[in-house]
């Protein structure tokens, strides 16, 4: 137990030094990322700051996510802010609507409209069944639905949760200090 006394204080330096090194790395690749300003960029022509909801895509816009060559493709928004083809409010006769609400896994942000996860799935289901749906961070998703998405009057509402939402969360919880409740009517 003596040599434990003795290497704790060394030990427990080195696992310090070691996380911080990391981290300072980590921070550093961040900095030099040759892409993150053309992201930078392409958000600030597509999304908008609403003082309710965070940062949203803006409503009528269009511009080519030129990221990585394989990612190099159009995103453009109804007058929803979904990229979404553009439904009327009035649902038709005899039709079932879905809302579909996820983060950038639902917007499809990585591959062209018609490959997007929902878009397929709407291929599959029956032709009178509509799939309504917004790509927003999950932390957005009620306020969105409450706002906007709600007046569509879907039969059911589809929550994309993805693992990586755990952590994004969280930390979005961290910065705003704790859970805020808002409520569904």
């Amino acid at each position: 137990m003596q040599w434990l006394k003795r290497w704790a204080p060394n030990l427990g330096l080195a696992v310090v030094s070691a996380v911080l090194a990391l981290l300072l790395a980590e921070g550093i690749l961040r900095w030099l990322d040759p892409d993150a300003e053309n992201y930078r960029s392409f958000l600030s022509e597509t999304h908008v700051q609403d003082s309710e909801i965070g940062f949203i895509p803006r409503p009528h816009t269009s511009a080519i996510l030129n990221r990585m060559p394989e990612f190099s493709h159009e995103l453009r928004y109804n007058s929803f802010g979904m990229r979404d083809e553009k439904y009327s409010i009035a649902r038709p006769p005899g039709v079932i609507r879905m809302l579909v609400a996820g983060d950038s896994f639902v917007l499809g942000s990585g591959v062209v409209r018609d490959s997007c996860f929902v878009e397929r799935l709407e291929r599959s289901v029956q032709p009178d069944t509509q799939l309504i749906y917004i790509g927003v961070a999950t932390r957005q998703e009620l306020l969105w639905h409450n706002r906007v998405g709600a007046q569509f009057e879907p039969d059911a509402v589809l929550m994309v949760f993805y693992v990586n939402d755990i952590p994004t969360n969280l930390q979005s919880l961290a910065r705003i200090g704790g859970i805020r409740y808002h409520s569904c009517h």
